[in-house]
């Protein structure tokens, strides 16, 4: 998806200050960002929910800069002061292609497939060159809930600790 988007943000944008500029895209323009946006209270999901922040914030930029060129203000709608630049697009092929269209233009439309990697991305999100098929990775509306799992050396630690501790809280 970043490599067919026309506006990116530039790689002066980091961690620190990637929040207030996802504030001021979408605060110019709701729309732009509703490929992105999530209600877990509702489960909707934008198309590019599933990306890294940096890559949403491609999305959001690009989608804005589309709106002002469509509307004759195209000149400057990719600058932000330098934050961001514009890039030549390249068009979507394959797999990649269909699961763009399946999102539609606005971001808003559903995505039927989990993308499989293909070895290397931009965004510094990375590929490992596995698929993903089958799984619920980067499919709209699944998430994939992260497990904590102790063994029994753990729980045993744990249960030593506790002990010592209660002894401890006793004694004095």
């Amino acid at each position: 998806m970043d490599k067919a988007l026309n506006c990116v943000p530039s790689s002066q944008i980091n961690d620190d200050n990637i929040g207030d500029f996802f504030g001021l895209v979408c605060g110019l323009s709701e729309s732009a960002c509703a490929g992105i946006a999530a209600n877990a209270t509702s489960g909707d999901y934008g198309a590019y929910g599933m990306c890294n922040p940096m890559q949403q914030l491609g999305w959001a930029l690009n989608s804005y800069y589309e709106q002002q060129l469509a509307a004759g203000n195209g000149a400057s709608a990719c600058d932000f002061s330098g934050s961001a630049t514009t890039q030549a697009a390249a068009s979507p092929t394959g797999q990649c292609a269909e699961l763009i269209s399946q999102a539609g233009s606005g971001g808003t439309g559903t995505v039927t497939s989990a993308p499989t990697a293909t070895g290397g991305s931009s965004g510094g999100s990375g590929g490992s060159g596995s698929s993903t098929t089958g799984s619920s990775a980067g499919v709209p509306g699944q998430s994939t809930v992260a497990s904590l799992n102790f063994g029994y050396v753990q729980l045993g630690l744990y249960m030593v600790c506790a002990f010592v501790t209660g002894a401890g809280m006793i004694i004095l």
